[in-house]
């Protein structure tokens, strides 16, 4: 009963791929499975979300890329209906909702679940920095957002640890401005389960308080 579920299953999925080379090289690109078969009449969407996932996966796995990394196999991409909120990744498989495509038919919010594939942290990320680097690639980078785009809090005691745009603003500041280069060391400690605040102070001279406190000064002046 086990395999026809299955087939049944991806009876309505399509597979895309581009360039393939060496699995360990961050310009492996693996194929998309799409299973649109929930709701077909949205396989249009999922066929051009699927191509957008494979023509960045290699951008994103080269930015985030570290020694010893190896890219999944396969990625399978699941238009849920009517789906529960937007968007979920969990290893090499990301849901979207429906309902959510209906209403922001982008592929931004893909490009976010697509980092966290890359990213295969297993619970070796803090929570703020692992959201914040999947949003500065999806807006700094994807949608090509300014720095002035990325919201502050206006609240002083509310930091860098708001997660998602807010620490991705900061991320972007850091990478263009103060220490080129630092979202992929971020990244690669995370992986490897080696992650401490300590690497902001190492890479910037600055401990990750006092930089958040000289990001904002620079925003107000914006």
């Amino acid at each position: 009963m086990g395999t026809p579920r299955v087939i049944a299953l991806f009876s309505a999925a399509c597979i895309l791929t581009a360039g393939i080379t060496s699995a360990s090289k961050p310009s492996a690109a693996p194929p998309v499975i799409l299973d649109s078969s929930e709701i077909p009449e949205l396989e249009p969407w999922g066929r051009a979300a699927a191509n957008t996932m494979v023509e960045w996966y290699p951008r994103i796995a080269k930015l985030l890329y570290s020694k010893g990394y190896e890219p999944p196999k396969e990625i399978y991409l699941k238009i849920n209906n009517p789906g529960k909120g937007v968007a979920g990744t969990a290893g090499n498989r990301i849901g979207i909702s429906a309902s959510w495509i209906k209403k922001e038919p982008g592929h931004g919010v893909l490009i976010h679940e697509l980092v966290h594939v890359v990213q295969d942290y297993r619970g070796g990320g803090v929570g703020w920095l692992t959201e914040g680097i999947a949003d500065y690639i999806r807006w700094g980078l994807y949608e090509k957002k300014p720095l002035e785009w990325f919201p502050v809090p206006r609240d002083p005691t509310k930091d860098y640890r708001q997660s998602y745009r807010v620490s991705a603003g900061f991320l972007y500041w850091l990478e263009t401005d103060r220490s080129p280069g630092i979202v992929k060391k971020l990244n690669a400690a995370s992986r490897e389960r080696r992650y401490s605040p300590d690497i902001f102070k190492r890479e910037t001279g600055a401990d990750l308080d006092d930089l958040w406190a000289e990001y904002r000064g620079v925003r107000k002046k914006t």
